[in-house]
């Protein structure tokens, strides 16, 4: 005897696999729904991410044009601390 999707209480898929008929969603249905979502999410995240880090970027770059000899007294303020910091510890 062959098993279709409707002798184990399925509905038959159609042709883009959709289930058709009273189709009531398994837990792996809603758990595709649920990381389909969090895909998204985290697409959408990451775009707004990918944009923020561009405009700092250009802002510093503009800044570090604008005053050279304040960006290279503050670096070199943060390697000091960032040293001592790490002489201590060690």
């Amino acid at each position: 005897m062959e098993r279709t999707h409707e002798s184990f209480g399925h509905a038959q898929p159609d042709a883009l696999g959709t289930p058709t008929g009273d189709h009531k969603p398994s837990m792996s249905d809603r758990a595709r729904e649920q990381v389909n979502a969090g895909r998204e999410s985290m697409q959408q995240a990451s775009q707004k991410i990918s944009e923020t880090a561009a405009t700092a970027t250009e802002q510093g770059t503009a800044f570090v044009r604008e005053n050279p000899g304040l960006a290279l007294a503050g670096a070199l303020g943060i390697g000091v601390l960032i040293g001592l910091a790490i002489r201590e510890r060690y």
